[in-house]
């Protein structure tokens, strides 16, 4: 064996770096975790307000229904109001059902075996 090369892991330290590797892979999970939860807690009254996308939705629809018959500078501004819940609504919606769903934990694998 030369300077350079490096021994292999033994049984033990092979089962202490996978441990060590799966808390690591648990905590990073758990901050994500906390995070995701944080942020939609922080969406549901904006979404209380707006609705779900199928609410939201119907919400554009009826206001594009109600413009029709308003005067130009009436609809100019149900047209506003429309693309802001058409873009900042939308995307809001979806990221609040993006946020619902938390993602898998890891999985504890035993140690891969010496090649």
């Amino acid at each position: 064996m030369t300077n350079t090369e490096v021994p292999p892991l033994t049984e033990t330290e092979r089962a202490q770096l996978a441990a060590l590797q799966y808390r690591q892979s648990m905590e990073e999970w758990q901050e994500g975790e906390n995070k995701r939860q944080a942020d939609l807690a922080a969406l549901e009254p904006v979404i209380a307000a707006l609705g779900n996308s199928e609410e939201l939705e119907q919400l554009i629809s009826s206001l594009e229904e109600g413009a029709v018959g308003l005067d130009r500078g009436g609809r100019q501004s149900v047209d506003r109001i429309v693309g802001i819940l058409g873009y900042d609504g939308r995307a809001l919606a979806a990221r609040y059902e993006s946020l619902r769903q938390p993602a898998p934990q890891p999985v504890d694998e035993p140690a891969a075996e010496p090649t």
